[in-house]
């Protein structure tokens, strides 16, 4: 009994081809499909900040600030039985402070307490897995006189639907005013109010991706 004829043949291989090709194409629209929604967890987070302004007419290395301990929290969406691991950009303005008992990276720190009653505490708080999270320690640069700049990502975990807290308080009442070893206040470039400086100190929170947790 003779095979299929050429022109059968052909046309089985044209629809292998074009199944694969449809399901390749499926695959890359689902990848898309699944990065948008894992990245509309944290849409959330987007652009939150931690801002302590100085009282107007200040002078000098120091001014008061208009708000002692400012809070900001936001809820993510996302499956309350799935964790997510979301990478966040933190850039701003910020006086150090020392913490303890906790884990440090750099100017990250994971857990642990203030270990100072005089300067500011930035801190980030996820109820769900509950951890705390420390943005300006100074590893290293411990000078209470300036400001410094930051800019650093990091990645935490989170389980959707959980509450972020960003909250920080001025201990004394007092902030360390935005200005640099010279005396000039610092911008943070692409970061409002750029480019004019922020009168006191801010961080802003950005969203970088969204990624299920691995196990």
């Amino acid at each position: 009994m003779s095979g299929p004829s050429r022109r059968a043949r052909l046309a089985i291989v044209a629809l292998i081809v074009a199944g694969i090709l449809l399901a390749v194409l499926i695959g890359r629209c689902n990848c898309e499909d699944n990065a948008a929604s894992y990245r509309e967890v944290a849409a959330a987070l987007q652009g939150l900040r931690w801002e302590m302004p100085c009282k107007p007419g200040h002078e000098g290395p120091f001014c008061d600030a208009t708000v002692d301990r400012p809070v900001v929290t936001a809820r993510l969406a996302g499956d309350p039985a799935r964790q997510y691991d979301v990478t966040l950009r933190f850039r701003g303005v910020v006086e150090w402070e020392n913490y303890k008992d906790g884990t440090s990276q750099e100017h990250w720190y994971v857990g642990g307490q203030p270990n100072n009653g005089l300067y500011n505490i930035y801190q980030l708080g996820i109820s769900a897995p509950a951890q705390v999270f420390y943005l300006n320690f100074p590893d290293g640069h411990d000078d209470g006189s300036r400001s410094f700049p930051i800019d650093y990502t990091r990645t935490i975990r989170v389980q959707g639907g959980a509450t972020v807290t960003l909250s920080a308080d001025a201990q004394d009442g007092r902030l360390v005013s935005n200005t640099d070893d010279k005396g000039k206040p610092l911008v943070i470039p692409a970061v409002p109010p750029a480019p004019a400086p922020f009168d006191g100190q801010f961080i802003q929170m950005d969203v970088v991706s969204v990624l299920p947790a691995k196990p």
